[in-house]
């Protein structure tokens, strides 16, 4: 694999897996066959809250649409410490149960800390986003 691994953890919660992995390199990388990625990029806000909002929207939708291997990538470490880890430090929202309910159901979840650069995708589609130019997606 092409890609560079400081970490890699598999946490059990309820029915799914969650594979926590932390990535180094900065480029993206597209999913493995029959997985879907879910890329959140919430730099712009000035906590997490937005990162967590494109995790529940992305988890959300990805469950409607029947996916059951989802790759989460994101770019802000207090959101993945707290998601991967349970561990808040000054994280605290009000999405969180809501995404630990999603993450309790049968299906496997990846989630992966990526630098800024290995987020590319995610930071244009933000700012396309805040020029109005682009919708949900």
């Amino acid at each position: 694999m092409e890609e560079s691994l400081r970490a890699r953890q598999i946490v059990r919660r309820g029915r799914s897996a969650i594979v926590a992995q932390t990535r180094t390199m900065g480029h993206w990388i597209a999913p493995p066959e029959h997985w879907i990625k879910i890329n959140t990029d919430g730099a712009r806000s000035i906590t997490s809250e937005a990162e967590l909002w494109g995790v529940y929207e992305g988890l959300t939708t990805a469950w409607s649409l029947g996916y059951p291997w989802v790759i989460v990538e994101m770019d802000c470490r207090d959101a993945y410490d707290m998601l991967v880890h349970g561990n808040p430090r000054h994280l605290r929202s009000s999405l969180l149960p809501g995404i630990l309910e999603l993450q309790q159901r049968c299906w496997e979840i990846q989630f992966r800390f990526t630098c800024r650069e290995g987020n590319i995708p995610a930071d244009i589609m933000a700012r396309l986003v805040q020029k109005g130019t682009l919708a949900y997606h």
